[in-house]
């Protein structure tokens, strides 16, 4: 069993190969029902510990007030927190209406918030300080947080983690920023809205 990495110990992983090179890969657990918590550690220190940038891809975006305070704390030390998240190819639409009831608290701490336009967002990856990287089921909200059964990869590695920062940049030309002016100009209606499927998400 591995122990290194910001995930702590319980994971399985160790030294993988890639040349004379060694890479520390982790897999990572997620699992209420046993008390295992493994990606949600690893995510909240390594969010949570940032000090250059942290870009994160989740398709359902409403994350627990822990994985939230982690990132907002980032992005008010002047880490660059971005997040990409769906837009309105979202498959479960009701997510991405309860998304929206907390996008004036992000971008008011500096936390950059952008939908992806072109088909239905699928990724779930954490890229950190070009340093960790994370790839697996788990999505920003509390039904992977707290209840799901979720599964990830935990790797430290420059060349893996600039490589999904990339691709993550590459992602962000096909999407749409959502700015303080879209989050302070939209209807009271649709803020009830919001605010009705934040609560029916997070309940």
């Amino acid at each position: 069993s591995g122990t290194g990495g910001p995930g702590g110990r319980g994971g399985a992983g160790g030294g993988a190969s890639r040349g004379h090179e060694e890479v520390c890969v982790q897999v990572l657990a997620a699992n209420s029902w046993r008390n295992v918590r493994q990606v949600q550690k690893s995510l909240r220190l390594s969010v949570g510990n940032a000090s250059t940038r942290c870009y994160i891809t989740s398709p359902y975006f409403h994350p627990p007030p822990s994985l939230l305070r982690a990132m907002t704390t980032a992005a008010r030390r002047g880490v660059d927190v971005r997040v990409l998240t769906s837009g309105e190819r979202c498959d479960v639409p009701l997510a991405r209406i309860a998304s929206r009831y907390i996008y004036a608290t992000l971008i008011q701490s500096g936390v950059r918030i952008f939908e992806y336009q072109p088909a239905t967002l699928h990724s779930k990856t954490v890229a950190v300080d070009s340093v960790y990287a994370f790839l697996g089921s788990f999505n920003f909200d509390r039904w992977s947080y707290h209840r799901n059964l979720e599964v990830g990869v935990a790797v430290l590695d420059p060349n893996v983690t600039k490589d999904m920062e990339r691709r993550f940049l590459d992602n962000l030309r096909d999407s749409e920023e959502i700015t303080a002016d879209d989050v302070e100009d939209v209807p009271m209606l649709d803020r009830v809205k919001s605010g009705v499927a934040y609560l029916l998400a997070t309940c």
